[in-house]
């Protein structure tokens, strides 16, 4: 429901859910040390948090940027030459109003695209 937190996605827009999903990558990095990327794929379908906070956001690609480039920030801060890996896919495939951090690789899916996006004639 708009304007509400009543969601099974993660409200973006709370920092300590962010710095959550931040320290969960610095852990699978400091097991994995040789991993060069970790996956900040959203799960699957729609219902986003619509509170107020994530809403000011922007669209739900800017959402899943954010958090993405969040954990991009973070990682590369501590372990050098790590990526982030997300696709542009469903709700979160049209392109985002904010800039992508340079170590966060974005795949497009090749099915379940939006209408909305520059791939559409």
């Amino acid at each position: 429901m708009k304007g509400e937190r009543k969601s099974d996605k993660f409200c973006i827009s709370n920092p300590e859910l962010r710095q959550l999903v931040i320290d969960f990558a610095l852990s699978c990095f400091e097991r994995q040390p040789d991993d060069d990327s970790i996956s900040m794929e959203p799960s699957d379908g729609g219902d986003w948090c619509e509170c107020e906070s994530c809403a000011k956001m922007g669209s739900i690609s800017d959402r899943a940027v954010t958090m993405a480039n969040a954990v991009a920030e973070a990682i590369n801060r501590k372990f050098k030459d790590k990526h982030v890996g997300m696709y542009a896919y469903g709700l979160h495939s049209p392109p985002p109003t904010i800039q992508v951090h340079p170590k966060v690789i974005v795949s497009v899916a090749t099915a379940f695209l939006r209408e909305d996006g520059p791939w559409r004639s």
